[in-house]
């Protein structure tokens, strides 16, 4: 029977060749053929030879798309589209994995909605997808946020009799992980367990991805050490997400740990794994072991990219080493890695907190040369620099040129602006600025309004900054712990210390809890009043509610009741402020010594000074002035002298104030030569003698008779007075 088919396949080949000959032989010259002259069987010859040009045509261009869809330089959206027009006109139609591959390429070049649009035209068109083509359409879904069609195509694919494989499942996990459900998509996870599909490493890095984006990282590194116990092997995506997720719950030495462990399993860490440990690093103020792994990933035969070399750069910013940093620029570049306008930033700004703004401008300009586009940031931060410098109107400058390169400026860039005009006391400059910004449709925020508030009351327009507490609270802008306490500084200066507790209390019903600062600011107002009692009853109040107390607390009382001839009192505040452990610095020593040397007890007050020295506090000219009044006033003149020359050998340079206390001390004791000796001293050293010097001058002179000097130092205090 082989055989007897054999001969009619042959009998057929050797007719079809004759017959072919014949049609041959009917195309005339010119390489045409009428119809006329064809026969029946001439026609059937034709229409086979169409068909099967028709297939390789079909073919040859199915193969052509696929190939253009693997190419390297991938295909356009537009080529993409004609491509699909082509095929879908194409009857019967290619292959669904030309399709597939037309449809892959799509998703690759993030046109999820074109897939989705494509996919529904090949359904209308009766093209039955497979499992491939499913798969694409849940992924696209994904990514588009919709995982619940992508749950809705995993119901077709099932009707379809299409068996869902790892890949459909792990698409659906990573759909909820990109939308922060990490519960469904554990759940999710757990019923593929329970079927027949085993999770992969696809399955359970999303999960694990996204729980270190939550801070989930005890959830993660259980999910972890279940892939590890199943013989699931993790890559370098897994240790890049835990090691991530370490580092942004400052678990750095775990994340050290894991990230040695990876390279013992010969899982070579990647360009973003370096970068994440170098920026830890960098954050926590270890720029040399930061800049040290970045010589260990060269080694490795990893590239750093301007991500890495950009955070180094700032971590030698954040420490100061600007010089450092700027190295690190010319080294990058060396390397033909372009700077980028993060990398300007990071410099403009550590040269700016270095007060190194001019070379801040210099590299603004070279950003600018190097056609690198300064972004809203890079305006505020040298707005920011010249604002501290006290050039209000170069910084207002910068603005206008902002606005004429197209930039916006946002909040920041105002308050900045606003908070520099506020510095200068140029308050009503500021408050034209915030009409303008309020005229461009931006809205001020509570630190807008804390920069307004502080400047009208440093300008003592404290009813003003009450208006604008008001207009702030209006606008639903709920004022802070910052807006009270620089209300509650100003009304308490103003000697209103009821308002300004009556500020405390608006604040706690706000439900703003008021810090250390609020509480020590309105203390230390009761302690201006004299009302010892409330402020100690404040100081009982911020103990109980945990706030502990510091340097400037302690200060403030022990000033006060220093003030209110409570001197036992304030030496027991300051020997309780030892025991906590509060160092008291030299304004706590000065207003102890003060106050020891007003009830006399100098040796006292003397013993204090080489207690300050003791503990490694250097007294300042305040100090020894208040000590050698002590002194004065119980007659030691020649010991308050004795001191003086002490702080002139020391280096130290005695004030108005110094000169002041020992002329009075002079005086007193009737030794006026001496007085006016120490008066033409300071003459000598440029010293502008204030009144109060030439009266005690006069008055010791009326004292001792010397009645004709003391009219002529009366004349000449005139003089110096008018001049």
């Amino acid at each position: 029977m082989l055989v007897g088919m054999g001969s009619v396949a042959a009998a057929f080949s050797s007719s079809t060749k004759t017959a072919r000959r014949s049609f041959a032989s009917k195309i005339n010259q010119k390489g045409t053929l009428s119809l006329s002259t064809l026969s029946d069987s001439d026609s059937e010859i034709l229409h086979d030879e169409k068909s099967k040009s028709e297939i390789w045509s079909r073919t040859h261009f199915a193969t052509f798309v696929e190939k253009q869809c693997k190419s390297r330089s991938g295909i356009s959206l537009k080529d993409a589209l004609g491509f699909f027009d082509r095929l879908v006109a194409i009857k019967p139609f290619p292959s669904i994995f030309t399709f597939n591959h037309l449809l892959g390429a799509l998703a690759r070049m993030k046109h999820y909605s074109t897939v989705v649009s494509l996919c529904r035209k090949m359904n209308s068109v009766g093209m039955d997808p497979n499992i491939y083509t499913l798969n694409i359409l849940i992924n696209c879904y994904c990514c588009l946020n919709r995982v619940d069609l992508g749950f809705t195509t995993l119901g077709c694919l099932l009707k379809c009799g299409h068996e869902p494989d790892t890949f459909t499942f792990s698409t659906l996990v990573g759909g909820f992980c990109k939308m922060g459900d990490t519960g469904s998509a554990n759940r999710l996870l757990r019923e593929m367990e329970k079927g027949r599909y085993k999770p992969d490493k696809f399955v359970y890095n999303p999960n694990i991805d996204s729980l270190c984006k939550e801070r989930l990282i005890k959830e993660a590194l259980n999910h972890f050490s279940e892939m590890l116990s199943k013989g699931i092997s993790p890559d370098v995506f897994t240790y890049t997400s835990l090691i991530h997720g370490l580092c942004n719950s400052g678990r750095r030495k775990e994340a050290i740990g894991l990230f040695n462990e990876m390279v013992h399993r010969d899982i070579s860490p990647n360009v973003i794994t370096f970068s994440i440990l170098v920026d830890t690093l960098c954050k926590q103020r270890m720029v040399t072991q930061a800049h040290g792994l970045l010589e260990v990933m060269i080694q490795r035969g990893e590239k750093p990219n301007i991500v890495t070399y950009n955070t180094l750069m700032d971590g030698y910013c954040l420490v100061g080493q600007v010089d450092e940093a700027m190295s690190l620029l010319s080294e990058m570049i060396c390397k033909g890695i372009s700077p980028n306008v993060i990398t300007y930033n990071s410099l403009i700004h550590g040269l700016c907190n270095s007060d190194r703004w001019e070379e801040a401008v210099g590299l603004f300009n070279e950003m600018v040369d190097r056609d690198i586009s300064p972004d809203v940031i890079t305006f505020n931060i040298l707005v920011n620099a010249i604002c501290k410098q006290g050039k209000i109107t170069k910084a207002h400058g910068l603005l206008e040129v902002m606005i004429q390169r197209g930039e916006k400026p946002n909040i920041v860039t105002y308050t900045t602006l606003m908070d520099g005009y506020c510095l200068v006391g140029q308050v009503d400059e500021a408050m034209s600025l915030f009409s303008e910004m309020i005229c461009k449709g931006i809205s001020p925020n509570v630190i807008t309004y804390n920069s307004l508030i502080h400047g009208l009351c440093n300008s003592d327009r404290w009813e003003e900054a009450v208006g604008l507490f008001n207009e702030m609270v209006d606008r639903d802008i709920s004022p802070d712990v910052i807006t009270f306490t620089i209300l509650v500084n100003a009304i308490c200066k103003q000697g209103m210390i009821t308002k300004a507790h009556g500020l405390l209390e608006l604040m706690i019903q706000r439900g703003e809890k008021p810090d250390i600062v609020t509480y020590t600011t309105l203390m230390d107002g009761y302690c201006l009043m004299g009302q010892m009692d409330m402020a100690m009853s404040l100081f009982s109040e911020m103990l109980s509610k945990g706030i502990s107390p510091n340097v400037v607390t302690y200060s403030s009382l022990i000033h006060g009741l220093s003030n209110s001839d409570r001197w036992e009192e304030a030496v027991g505040l300051f020997n309780e402020m030892v025991d906590r452990d509060i160092s008291p610095n030299v304004i706590t020593f000065n207003i102890l010594v003060n106050a020891l040397c007003k009830q006399g007890m100098v040796t006292k007050a003397h013993g204090l000074l080489e207690v300050i020295i003791q503990r490694g506090e250097n007294p300042d000219i305040i100090t020894y002035s208040t000590l050698m009044d002590g002194y004065c006033l119980i007659g030691q003149i020649d010991v308050a002298m004795s001191l003086f020359d002490f702080i002139v050998n020391s280096g130290h340079e005695p004030s108005v104030v110094t000169y002041l206390v020992l002329i009075k001390g002079y005086c007193k004791t009737f030794r006026v030569d001496e007085a006016l000796r120490l008066l033409g001293e300071m003459l000598r050293k440029g010293l502008k003698p204030a009144i109060a010097i030439y009266n005690t001058i006069i008055d010791g002179l009326f004292k001792v008779g010397r009645v004709m000097a003391a009219r002529i130092s009366s004349t000449r205090c005139k003089v110096m007075v008018k001049a």
